[in-house]
């Protein structure tokens, strides 16, 4: 197991590094009772950059490279790049995935060497652990990513508690961390041991604040945009489809500045979040939203990155 030095979670809301925590001193996400705040937090979360180049093996950034990708986040100089590349269960991982990954990593790790990058799993997909651990194998064996997000995590974690118990020791045991996105916060959401950190987001742009905040007593939390591609009413499709450059501005100058009053790191929607350009069709293309087409945002970003770090 790798050990990475850090600090606790109150610190690393208003410190400026953005290292990872020691994996030896564990994790105290519960399930059942609020165990205080654990000490693992999101990785490298000072400059979170929300990205996905690669979804269900399709390129989601129409008029990019990897190298314009790479060049783009390499000027923000992010300390965590979130779920860079989606699988589906049992999807092959694809050369040219690899090979884009590299060199996105590549130009990202030149300005910031620290930064860290996770892959995301639907873990409702996965009905038996060893199903899941085959897959994580077998990314692995491609990638060399430090960290994992889950979407449906505290969905899985409350109906195959076996599943993600299974996962989080298969990350750690690989010196990874591991957490992903959590449903029902009002309902106290099952978060289980070892998890090294949550992500929220919202719904049509509103989140409860103060469930976010007693979320965060129990394991670090980020906030990311709603992402339901096939739903032209979601949050990522309202954010392409009918934001205006001034209203996604201000709101991501909002949540940034909500950060520490709510116990949360903010990842910034700089390739992401997604939309499907006709939902009714299965072989629509996923897209994600592209920052780079919208300089004053891309400009906000920054600017927030740097102010908040």
């Amino acid at each position: 197991m790798k050990a990475k030095d850090g600090r606790p979670t109150r610190a690393w809301l208003a410190a400026a590094a953005g290292i990872f925590l020691a994996l030896s001193l564990g994790a105290c996400g519960d399930s059942d009772d609020d165990a205080g705040t654990t000490s693992v937090g999101p990785p490298n979360s000072d400059r979170i950059a929300s990205v996905r180049i690669y979804q269900g093996g399709r390129w989601t950034l129409k008029g990019e490279t990897a190298n314009s990708v790479g060049a783009a986040l390499a000027k923000l100089k992010p300390t965590y790049v979130s779920a860079l590349v989606r699988f589906q269960a049992g999807e092959p991982v694809a050369n040219y995935e690899v090979k884009a990954w590299n060199k996105v990593r590549a130009a990202v790790k030149k300005v910031s060497p620290d930064a860290k990058f996770s892959i995301e799993l639907n873990a409702l997909e996965y009905p038996t652990p060893a199903k899941l651990t085959a897959m994580m194998d077998k990314v692995r064996s491609r990638f060399d990513n430090e960290a994992w997000l889950f979407d449906f995590y505290t969905t899985a974690a409350k109906s195959r508690p076996e599943v993600m118990e299974a996962a989080i020791a298969d990350a750690h045991e690989h010196g990874e961390l591991l957490g992903g996105n959590a449903f029902g916060l009002a309902k106290k959401p099952t978060v289980p041991t070892g998890t090294d950190y949550i992500a929220v987001q919202d719904t049509a742009f509103k989140i409860d604040l103060d469930d976010v905040k007693k979320l965060a007593e129990r394991v670090p939390v980020f906030f990311h945009l709603g992402n339901n591609p096939d739903l032209l009413k979601s949050t990522g499709c309202a954010w392409i489809r009918e934001f205006t450059t001034k209203r996604r501005s201000k709101y991501v100058t909002q949540r940034a500045g909500q950060q520490d009053d709510y116990n949360f790191r903010f990842a910034y929607p700089v390739f992401f979040p997604e939309c499907s350009v006709d939902p009714a069709d299965p072989n629509a293309r996923i897209y994600a939203y592209n920052a780079v087409e919208n300089d004053p945002v891309l400009k906000t970003i920054s600017e927030l990155m740097s102010k908040y770090e």
